[in-house]
């Protein structure tokens, strides 16, 4: 299997911060380090020395407690668990929303990422062990980006109108999703496997958050994966005191915002944005914004309202109810894990950018942040047309206009590309600049004007040139198209769009090792890859 890679700086997958961040050139205070041999080794210190052994006895009990309510298990998940009690052990996290199905495929990429990253430290540690974690986003409220899958660009969708945290969602009427699915994938065993563990996860009278936990747990138990719900009163125990230090002087808004401002002062866009109080409270089908109001708090929808006592109440005897946001999640993911590093998304790095001072503000040690693999697929034939056309993956990285603009102007047979000349003129008018301010000043705007004039008449003719190649190179055109269209199925990355199903029906528990496999074995970032389909496999 031919394995292609890209550093992310060469792409426009990522914005200028993240690509500033892989560049080190961002202030260091806003992350801990860049991931490398030497950082884990002292992230492990860090960690070893700030995890109390009560908060494993804490986990364990709770993780075993999620599993035996399921009713699931297996061998390698089974002695992950149990060795989390350990004081050398320690996590690599990732988590996700609880999309249908597991929504697109870049939900599957995080997750066999992080069982690589887990997997190449314990090469490296022999007085260490480390687990690979999944953390259910099942506190999250955003039923939209949850309720749907693409197979085989078509939308499937689950039309349900229940509110609250999703976790809770009751998982009625996706048997009709799951009907639709069936029509949509191949007669092959492995997706007759994948229908029924679809039909077992999301059976009547489940919620999302077991369904998801029972699927997830199905589909990477070989590899060790542990899946945890963070909704457990034991586990958000745990966290009582960052959630009484927000609620008394929303300590987490006024670092987050130093930092936003110092981002912005560099021309960064801020990506997260504090409320005053970065908390929900969740009740039976709600989870609702806590607003302070003078000496009571109220929640933003309902208006209910707490005393202070009232609310300190709720802390000490149920603190399930208090849900974290964006900017205190971070936080209470490694209060309660004994973990090293997060794999996640661009988006999600430009989040935890703003962060760490938060963290610092409370003695909880920063995660290092390992930025996670993009894959493309591409089949044999047009691995084939890639070669012939002489583009690597890093053409692909752009729009579709600009990806066979490119092209073609590097397989045209006349120079198209008029930068020459636009440097003669350039200097020619520096020259004419020079003698005007040496003559008269009045000049000068006659000058700007005529660059101005002549520099626009040259890109008029450069798109002449480039728009009668391209009709005159039509046959390439329309092959870079079709190349493009695999990669960005209805102009959306492919891992961004189709769920896993159709291929894993096709490979089989094959797909997961391929892509492992393709994965690298140091411990940096994550890189675009692109990896060949096997012969006979249909996208």
């Amino acid at each position: 299997m031919e394995v292609l890679t890209t550093h992310f700086t060469k792409t426009n997958f990522h914005s200028s911060l993240i690509k500033s961040y892989l560049n080190k050139e961002l202030d260091d205070s806003l992350y801990t380090a860049h991931p490398s041999l030497e950082a884990f080794k002292a992230q492990r210190k860090t960690k070893l020395d700030s995890y109390p052994p009560t908060n494993r006895s804490v986990l364990v009990a709770a993780l075993k407690d999620q599993y035996a309510q399921l009713n699931l298990s297996a061998p390698a998940v089974d002695e992950n668990i149990q060795k989390l009690g350990d004081q050398h052990t320690f996590t690599v996290c990732t988590g996700h929303q609880l999309n249908i199905f597991t929504g697109p495929l870049f939900f599957i990429y995080k997750i066999l990422h992080t069982i690589k990253l887990s997997q190449i430290l314990n090469e490296r540690f022999d007085d260490m062990h480390c687990v690979p974690i999944y953390w259910m986003a099942s506190e999250d409220h955003d039923s939209a980006e949850i309720d749907h899958l693409h197979i085989k660009k078509v939308k499937l969708k689950w039309n349900t109108d229940q509110t609250g945290a999703v976790g809770d969602f009751e998982t009625k009427d996706l048997e009709q999703v799951i009907a639709l699915i069936r029509e949509l994938l191949p007669g092959t065993a492995e997706a007759a496997q994948l229908i029924e563990l679809f039909t077992t996860a999301y059976r009547k009278g489940a919620v999302l958050a077991d369904a998801t936990m029972l699927l997830v747990h199905e589909l990477f138990k070989p590899y060790g994966l542990v899946v945890m719900n963070p909704q457990n009163r034991a586990l958000k125990s745990l966290f009582k005191p960052v959630i009484e230090r927000e609620l008394q002087v929303s300590f987490s808004k006024k670092e987050v915002d130093t930092t936003s401002d110092n981002l912005k002062s560099k021309g960064f866009s801020a990506q997260v944005h504090a409320r005053e109080i970065n908390l929900f409270f969740i009740d039976k089908q709600s989870r609702e914004r806590i607003i302070r109001d003078g000496e009571h708090f109220v929640l933003s929808d309902s208006k209910r309202r707490f005393s202070k006592d009232e609310m300190w109440r709720i802390l000490e005897e149920a603190p399930e109810h208090f849900s974290p946001n964006v900017v205190l999640r971070p936080i209470y993911q490694e209060t309660i894990l004994p973990n090293l590093a997060y794999v996640g998304g661009g988006g999600e790095l430009s989040y935890a950018l703003q962060l760490k001072a938060a963290f610092d503000a409370v003695s909880v040690p920063f995660p290092l942040f390992i930025l996670r693999h993009s894959l493309f697929w591409v089949t044999p034939k047009n691995r084939s047309k890639m070669k012939a056309l002489g583009t690597q993956m890093i053409d692909f990285t752009t729009s579709k206009d600009a990806t066979i603009n490119g092209v073609i102007r590097r397989i045209s047979d006349i120079d198209i590309d008029l930068s020459p000349q636009r440097a003669v003129i350039t200097e020619q008018f520096r020259q004419l600049k020079d003698l005007a301010l040496s003559t008269d000043k009045s000049f000068i705007g006659a000058v700007l004007a005529q660059e101005k004039k002549q520099l626009k008449g040259l890109d008029i003719l450069e798109k002449r040139l480039l728009k009668a190649q391209r009709r005159k190179l039509a046959d390439q055109v329309q092959r870079i198209s079709e190349i493009y269209d695999q990669f960005y199925p209805m102009g959306v990355a492919h891992e961004r769009f189709e769920n896993f199903s159709a291929l894993y029906a096709q490979m089989g528990n094959a797909f997961f090792e391929h892509i492992l496999s393709a994965f690298s074995a140091d411990l940096g970032h994550g890189q675009l890859l692109l990896l060949e389909l096997p012969e006979g496999v249909k996208e």
